[in-house]
């Protein structure tokens, strides 16, 4: 800044180059003041998705946002509020924000450069990134449909288009097993959570998964009972533990009517070597629920260890000229059936 009778101020961009496991972001001001009574204090518990490097942490999430930061934020949750117990400390506010346009049905698996995603945030310092930045796991961040499910995408642009308002661009959809979120609309009004290291892991045991829990987070030095504490009722599933729907479905009708199924695997621990000759096969993975449909009416329901599956047309009964529909879902031990690749064989 120059003086004078008139004052000339050169201000520089700084990109923030965020990833989504890196650093979180500035502390806003009012950070170091320790000891505010934390009004407005806002906080998400977020079922999440697997995230890169955490994909056997199904423990939720906690993203917490004030107007003026208490320093520290404990975050205890029980059965009811006798029983409750600290969970997690967070140390940073979250990015957060609210979508103001809608985001039509997309696709999963590829670049999407059709969909754009206007939200008002309600901190600054976002990026664009490089592609293969983004495919490293940059910019990621998470999006609560009407459903109360989180999805994962990812955004390679990223533009400052009006005051707080950031336009997202150049998606990856339904990240981390969330593709069948991808297909649907998020109306605007939603809850974004931009993914670094602000967001703190909560203390679950795996006994608690899917029960309603009393949740309350207030500063630090503050009793849980304390009325400038925000409580919520919510309900984890430990959805990062769900099975991911198979990929490359295929039906085909065999000589005798019959049907040949085959698909391939995925897994969300360790699938990405591509030099090994199959992923490995999860330690909780115990098999395959396959469903063949005629209209509404289920023919046969079996589960399988693998594919290839055939079925004989005598066992597809008066079925086997059908136009069939045919399902197939992996099975884990601690989550059951996954979402479920469908196709439908003439």
């Amino acid at each position: 800044v120059e003086g004078g009778a008139l004052r000339r101020a050169i201000l520089v961009g700084q990109s923030a180059g965020a990833n989504a496991l890196g650093p979180a972001g500035p502390t806003p001001e009012g950070a170091s003041l320790p000891g505010q009574n934390g009004s407005g204090l806002e906080f998400l518990v977020i079922d999440a998705p697997p995230l890169p490097g955490a994909e056997e942490d199904f423990r939720p999430l906690i993203a917490v946002r004030a107007p003026v930061w208490p320093g520290k934020v404990a975050v205890y949750a029980g059965a009811e509020v006798s029983g409750l117990r600290l969970r997690t400390e967070v140390v940073a506010p979250a990015i957060t924000g609210v979508t103001l346009t809608s985001l039509a049905a997309g696709c999963s698996g590829r670049w999407d450069y059709g969909a754009s995603l206007d939200v008002r945030m309600d901190r600054l310092g976002l990026a664009s990134a490089s592609d293969l930045s983004v495919l490293n796991g940059a910019n990621a961040l998470l999006l609560r449909h009407a459903s109360g499910d989180w999805e994962l995408l990812q955004a390679g642009e990223i533009e400052l288009v009006a005051a707080n308002v950031y336009r997202f661009a150049r998606l990856l959809r339904g990240q981390a097993g969330s593709e069948d979120l991808s297909a649907q609309i998020a109306p605007p009004g939603a809850e974004v959570v931009f993914v670094d290291r602000a967001l703190a892991r909560a203390q679950l045991a795996d006994f608690e998964r899917g029960l309603p829990l009393l949740w309350r987070a207030g500063p630090i030095e503050l009793s849980p009972s304390d009325p400038r504490f925000r409580e919520v009722s919510v309900s984890v599933a430990g959805r990062a533990l769900r099975p991911l729907a198979p990929a490359h479905l295929r039906a085909k009708r065999m000589v005798d009517g019959g049907l040949e199924i085959s698909f391939i695997r995925r897994g969300r621990v360790n699938a990405d070597n591509f030099d090994a000759p199959d992923i490995p096969i999860g330690s909780d993975e115990t098999g395959f629920a396959v469903k063949v449909f005629d209209g509404a009416n289920l023919v046969r329901s079996d589960v399988a260890a693998g594919s290839p599956i055939i079925y004989a047309a005598s066992a597809l009964g008066g079925a086997a000229t059908a136009v069939l529909r045919v399902s197939v879902a992996a099975i884990s031990a601690r989550w059951g059936e996954g979402p479920a690749a469908s196709v439908e064989v003439a």
